[in-house]
């Protein structure tokens, strides 16, 4: 074995040595909210709404007491009204709205930070109680709740949205034909290539 280096894992059991080389790499950033599926809710007479369970693809933010920042969306299509509620979770809620303006397409740092910032400054923290529940301020429920109390709560990845079930209606067919538009545009050629 002259000019050959001991390899470290040489007298481990194979199992152990390709158990080892088999761990993961951490993951950057993992996502506290699922990507998928929407909820529609009652916000009771004391403002308390469900959060369901399988919202949450981060365990660790189903625990009672866990704080989550409740705040006005401010990027409603056209410069309009409030069109829904953005829900982050408080601890690292900067960097979770952060990522969304990103994501939204939002290049400047400076102009992700001052946003952020504002989500924070408009917003009010809330916890999370044992049945799953957050209270929403009084004034934060009436931008989003139906008379009857009826919202749409949809994952998005960073944060939760609290929509108004209208206005999300209408977001979805927004969204449609902004699909179809882009499509057709692809179609004629006219489009980038993936």
């Amino acid at each position: 074995m002259a000019g050959k280096t001991p390899r470290a894992n040489a007298g481990k059991p194979t199992k152990v040595r390709n158990a080892a080389r088999r761990v993961a790499a951490p993951r950057e950033h993992s996502l506290p909210f699922s990507l998928s599926d929407r909820h529609d809710r009652t916000i009771d007479a004391k403002n308390r709404l469900q959060i369901a369970s399988r919202l949450f693809t981060d365990r660790s933010l189903r625990a009672k007491g866990k704080r989550f920042l409740v705040a006005p969306s401010i990027l409603g299509r056209e410069g309009r009204r409030v069109d829904y509620l953005v829900v982050v979770p408080e601890a690292g809620a900067l960097e979770l709205l952060d990522a969304k303006f990103k994501a939204a397409g939002i290049t400047d740092s400076g102009d992700r930070a001052v946003l952020a910032e504002q989500y924070r400054s408009n917003g009010q923290v809330v916890p999370l109680d044992k049945q799953g529940r957050i209270v929403l301020p009084e004034a934060l429920a009436r931008l989003v709740a139906e008379k009857d109390g009826k919202v749409r709560v949809t994952p998005e990845g960073t944060h939760l949205r609290i929509w108004r079930p209208d206005r999300h209606d209408e977001h979805v067919v927004w969204l449609d034909r902004q699909a179809h538009r882009i499509a057709e545009k692809r179609r004629r050629g006219q489009g980038k290539s993936d």
